[in-house]
């Protein structure tokens, strides 16, 4: 399977996981100020980071979250989501080309509706984490226009 096939295809299988985290938010429609004892969502200036950062946040995220966690196997991710704050997590496992790395994605509120920010560190390959991030930005773009054609049916 070449590397933009491969991308899709996890893409899709992100999206059943993904939408668990972000659908909850979205329903509720209700966008805190945050929590107390929040995970950092911007935890380094760079999105270079070293392994033993990605390591440390990881433990970070996982002692907070850890009920949370989701194992996508096949995909070589654990993602986690953190309601309060309306936040998903998803970490790189051994084996992922772009491993070490994660995507932290947070449901905002943007021109009067929600959006979603993202931000993403790597410790590995700056080109394979790049298509990585591009994958969650398609999806969140899917998610997106989800969102404005739910909002403008009628009865909504």
């Amino acid at each position: 399977m070449n590397r933009s096939r491969a991308i899709a295809a996890t893409a899709v299988r992100l999206a059943g996981a993904l939408a668990l985290a972000l659908g909850i938010a979205m329903a509720a429609a209700v966008l805190p100020g945050g929590a107390a004892g929040a995970q950092d969502f911007k935890p380094y200036p760079a999105t270079r980071i070293t392994e033993a950062q990605w390591t440390s946040y990881f433990r970070e995220v996982r002692e907070k979250l850890g009920s949370s966690m989701q194992e996508l196997t096949a995909e070589r991710l654990i993602v986690f989501a953190d309601r309060a704050t309306q936040t998903s997590y998803a970490f790189t496992q051994p084996g992922h080309p772009a491993h070490p790395a994660w995507i932290a994605r947070r449901v905002v509120e943007a021109k009067g509706g929600v959006g979603i920010r993202q931000i993403g560190y790597f410790a590995g390959d700056r080109g394979s984490f790049t298509d990585l991030y591009q994958t969650y930005e398609e999806l969140n773009d899917r998610i997106g226009e989800f969102m404005r054609r739910d909002a403008a049916t009628p009865g909504r």
